[in-house]
């Protein structure tokens, strides 16, 4: 497997390459196959699409001290994934500034 292979495995992202801040955790062998049977559904019923799917385990379901997990599994590079989150934050962040001001009261001089 090449480096950039093993990279796209997020139980072998190093915490400097790993998305989510925190303690990782990979995901649970069952997630894993859930994951990977989902897809290969995508697969078949969406063809010329690519995929993401996210699993956030939650908050009451960690083990104490520990953050809850966070995987990820997808049809596409994890580099392409990677700048497709940040053009999603990005434009996600503007709808929220425009959101903002359109909740706020009118500006003007008078």
């Amino acid at each position: 497997m090449g480096e950039s292979a093993r990279k796209k495995l997020a139980r072998d992202a190093s915490n400097e390459e790993n998305i989510v801040p925190g303690t990782h955790r990979p995901a649970q062998p069952e997630a894993a196959e859930f994951m990977r049977r989902t897809l290969d559904v995508f697969r078949l019923t969406m063809p010329g699409y690519d995929f993401a799917l996210f699993l956030i385990e939650k908050p009451e379901h960690a083990p104490a001290g520990v953050d809850p997990r966070f995987n990820y599994a997808s049809t596409i590079e994890r580099s392409d994934m990677v700048a497709l989150l940040k053009a999603f934050i990005a434009q996600n962040a503007e709808m929220e500034a425009i959101d903002k001001a359109m909740s706020g009261e009118a500006q003007g001089n008078g």
